[in-house]
């Protein structure tokens, strides 16, 4: 019996409502430029995309982003017309939606992971789900219990749903983290269906012991660093960005030999040094005991992926090199605090740490990029856009500086870019700059980095007109540019 592809008309309804406000104090706040005109827009065409397309659109399990330049368009204000373009350049590429071979209950969840064959199965039982028992209680469910990690049974398959959730690219995550921020239902349950069509590739990475109670870990994590003679730091003091500029260190994590495919270089670097990356990562308490302490998590993340790209992709004396795997990290961190507000806190906690290896993976994967702080600080900055410059009025207000807030600038050219990531990674960018831009120079001085000195607020503009540039001012007459795909292994 194969499985029905269409919804019902008011279950759609219920997967898809008119955005809501979000989660977290955290989370993106509501834009400017919304209408009830582009709100519903938004919602009929999400129904369509959730209906008509599967979630990778070739052989090869390339993740359809059709949603993911709505909702981003959606958020900077993008009106229906531009709405309507964006789907239909994305629609022209999308493989149909197609049955499964057989339906999904709660008693054969686990047998068809990693089964892309089964995606529309698991959509149509996880929208159920979600609409019987809620957003929460299917996230303990389905991804975080010791059931969908590890078995009711010793015998049973590992089904590992932390490391599904994070794997291709954290593309599951990103499109759950999509539905909790926007309040859509259905892209939290094509989340969930695309973790259960994801292969597993971190089992020496996102291990059973790693995400074991903290009292576990702290034992754990001493006995192994010392058996792997890693520098352990206490736990209680430490940070990412301090584990980071660990991991910079140590020769063993050093650029290596690419694989032939760009899309190996992970799954070949946790394969060969996962359980060296696993130790460095297990070193973040990563404490989620209080909303004081997740915000500061949150914020931790957040320059640690602002800072792998963004200053990792600016060498001395060469173009920035805008490395599609690092910008990942970015625009997926985004959807932290909106994820994490509805975990309970020893899930919240086993989510950022898992989170945190897969991090050190790709940047270690991609040839662990340094960190030229003081070059990044002097190559960049925010001039003036490209394109014809308006003449002020004589009573102007700094009439010399036409684009006092090149923010604005910017975000207008990217809302009409064609290209679905660089909207996600500027609207995440502009996010932290409105969160942590006033942060001053000194402010890391406790980390082991050369011209941490320099970190401030403003690395998180430069990073985004950087971004612009290498992909192109469209809006303005610039041609179309890309993202690097081939890393740093050989710098």
């Amino acid at each position: 019996m194969a499985t029905s592809i269409p919804a019902p008309t008011q279950d759609l309804d219920l997967l898809f409502p008119l955005p809501t406000r979000p989660p977290s104090v955290l989370s993106p706040s509501t834009p400017l430029g919304i209408t009830q005109e582009s709100a519903r827009a938004l919602v009929r065409l999400l129904k369509e995309n959730h209906v008509k397309f599967h979630c990778f659109f070739n052989d090869t399990r390339f993740h359809n982003h059709l949603s993911h330049h709505l909702l981003a368009a959606y958020y900077l204000g993008a009106n229906p017309a531009l709405l309507q373009e964006a789907y239909e350049y994305h629609a022209a590429y999308q493989r149909a939606a197609y049955s499964s071979p057989a339906p999904i209950d709660i008693k054969n969840w686990k047998d068809h992971l990693g089964d892309e064959d089964y995606y529309n199965a698991y959509l149509a039982f996880f929208s159920a789900e979600l609409v019987k028992n809620g957003l929460e209680q299917s996230l303990e469910t389905f991804i975080f219990s010791d059931d969908a990690n590890w078995g009711s049974k010793s015998s049973d398959k590992h089904p590992e749903m932390v490391s599904r959730v994070l794997a291709g690219l954290l593309h599951p995550f990103i499109f759950i983290g999509h539905g909790v921020e926007f309040g859509q239902l259905g892209m939290v349950a094509e989340g969930l269906a695309q973790t259960a069509a994801h292969h597993i590739t971190t089992s020496n990475l996102i291990t059973r012991e790693f995400l074991a109670s903290p009292s576990i870990f702290e034992s754990l994590a001493a006995s192994l660093t010392h058996r792997l003679n890693i520098t352990y730091v206490d736990t209680k003091e430490t940070n990412p960005l301090k584990i980071l500029a660990l991991v910079l260190k140590d020769p063993r994590l050093g650029p290596g030999r690419k694989d032939s495919d760009e899309t190996r270089y992970f799954d070949t670097t946790i394969k060969e040094k996962g359980s060296l990356l696993l130790e460095y990562a297990q070193q973040w308490e990563a404490d989620t005991s209080s909303s004081a302490a997740v915000s500061q998590r949150i914020e931790e993340m957040a320059w640690v992926v602002s800072i792998i790209y963004g200053i990792g992709g600016c060498r001395k004396d060469k173009p920035f090199k805008a490395d599609f795997f690092a910008m990942h990290l970015v625009t997926s961190s985004l959807f932290l605090p909106s994820f994490v507000v509805h975990l309970k806190s020893a899930s919240a906690r086993t989510f950022l740490r898992s989170y945190f290896a897969v991090v050190l993976g790709y940047w270690v994967s991609q040839g662990r990029p340094t960190f030229d702080i003081t070059n990044f600080y002097a190559a960049t900055s925010s001039t003036d856009p490209p394109g014809e410059k308006p003449t002020p009025n004589p009573r102007t207000l700094d009439k010399e500086n036409v684009f006092p807030n090149t923010w604005y600038p910017l975000l207008q050219s990217t809302l009409m870019h064609p290209g679905e990531h660089l909207l996600k990674l500027e609207r995440a960018l502009a996010h932290y700059a409105s969160l942590y831009g006033t942060t001053p120079k000194n402010h890391f001085k406790d980390v082991d980095l050369d011209g941490i000195e320099e970190l401030d607020g403003t690395l998180f503009l430069r990073a985004a007109w950087l971004s612009l540039n290498r992909n192109g001012w469209m809006r303005e007459g610039d041609e179309e540019g890309g993202w690097d795909f081939d890393g740093f292994h050989d710098e």
